[in-house]
């Protein structure tokens, strides 16, 4: 039955890769394009401004950094698009807003006591100090953008992105020149999120300071987003940066900015189009979830038009990423590029999957996200262990690139089983 749907599906691929969705996409997807073309400006500049060890600390702070803004807010901002009731949708978003505060508190009384070093995660004890307040605009800026994707305020979403992207570079670019300050990396990374807040805060202000009786109810409702979606993605978050923290443990901060340089460069497309469709996807297949309609179509489609335009940058990078990084970043990265040539083939295996993802929060199988983010980390942990242990960095690279794609290509058949049984309970 599911092997039938499949072929309908692709059979129609073309005429379906049009209408709405698209629409939406383009709309998210145009400030996002800009965003990345902003970076792709900036970045070399930043390459020649900051050395790989500079980079490498950055790395390892935004990874801790984003941790942390996922954790802030209980993973409920997803449910933010879930909820039918207006009244319900601001009680919950309140809710969020007190939680996020009272969580930085907790980072703040943590850092005086231990910090993170008990963790393997040296982090710079002049930077620590930034994370409560970064971490704290990360989150409020997470759940605005959520609350606007729930409006389809695309257009908003893309100038939010549009802006923080600029502030980041152009105060990380000034610091780097006046040396004011050390770490221009961090400090622009705060006044990026800073100046994505200060926009959020203006469309969306909280009407009530305390925890009402209706938030409570609506986390016990999406109870599995705290049992299962949390520690799932907390698994999936903390995997996702474990690179950055076993290379900086394993092969120091050199090599880690020269692996950060190469993983950020090839994920900016995915700010332009992977993102932009994950979200729309979201929205519309919850959408189509809460009037129990088919899902299955529209994650054929997603995979269709992600694979159409990720093969040929694909090729590229796997063919001439060496060159193309020395070209524009400067000899200096020329590591980095070959990196970048390892890397390839798994970031466009979760470029065209990763959009989909969200499908298992729509059908309440936040379980199945938790099993694999145990299976992930795992992986993730010996693959790069042992491949540091055993080989140079190139030969950890590859091992832990088979290991991620074979679990990749395992999560997605898990994936297609649970949306044919709902489909096939419509039918």
């Amino acid at each position: 039955m599911m092997l039938r749907s499949l072929i309908e599906i692709g059979r129609s691929l073309g005429k379906k890769l049009s209408g709405p969705f698209l629409m939406d996409i383009g709309r998210l997807g145009v400030g996002n394009l800009f965003a990345v073309i902003i970076s792709f400006i900036g970045y070399p500049i930043l390459a020649r401004l900051y050395s790989d060890l500079e980079f490498g600390e950055f790395a390892l702070f935004q990874s801790v950094f984003l941790v942390l803004v996922f954790l802030s807010s209980l993973n409920y901002q997803e449910a933010l698009l879930l909820i039918k009731s207006k009244t319900q949708f601001t009680h919950l978003l309140n809710g969020l807003i007190l939680v996020i505060i009272g969580f930085s508190l907790l980072i703040t009384f943590f850092i005086s006591f231990s910090g993170f070093s008990f963790l393997g995660i040296n982090l710079n004890q002049h930077h620590i100090w930034l994370l409560p307040i970064t971490v704290m605009l990360g989150a409020f800026a997470q759940i605005g953008h959520y609350a606007f994707l729930r409006q389809k305020k695309f257009k908003f979403i893309s100038l939010v992105k549009i802006v923080e992207r600029i502030i980041f570079l152009s105060t990380a670019i000034l610091l780097a020149i006046t040396k004011v300050i050390h770490s221009g990396l961090i400090w622009g990374l705060l006044a990026g999120r800073f100046a994505a807040f200060s926009i959020s805060l203006c469309h969306i202000t909280p009407k009530q300071f305390r925890i009402t009786k209706q938030f409570r109810k609506i986390l016990c409702r999406h109870r599995n987003f705290l049992f299962y979606a949390l520690p799932g993605g907390l698994l999936e978050r903390i995997s996702r940066h474990l690179p950055i923290i076993i290379i900086s443990t394993l092969a120091g901060k050199i090599a880690t900015g020269q692996y950060a340089m190469a993983y950020k460069i090839l994920t900016l497309p995915e700010l332009v189009i992977g993102a932009s469709i994950g979200q729309v996807f979201y929205q519309r297949a919850s959408k189509k979830f809460l009037s129990n309609r088919k899902l299955l179509p529209i994650i054929i489609q997603t995979w269709g038009l992600q694979f159409m335009l990720g093969i040929i940058p694909l090729v590229v990078i796997v063919f001439f990423g060496d060159y193309l990084f020395a070209f524009f970043l400067g000899d200096s990265w020329l590591q980095a590029g070959e990196i970048a040539k390892i890397l390839g083939v798994m970031l466009f295996a979760m470029f065209v999957s990763t959009p989909t993802s969200s499908i298992l929060n729509i059908l309440n199988k936040q379980h199945i996200g938790l099993v694999f983010g145990i299976i992930v980390l795992a992986t993730r942990s010996v693959s790069l262990v042992i491949g540091l242990k055993l080989f140079a960095l190139d030969g950890a690279l590859w091992t832990f690139v088979i290991t991620e794609i074979v679990v990749i290509i395992a999560f997605n058949l898990f994936l297609l089983k649970f949306t044919s049984n709902w489909d096939n309970q419509l039918t």
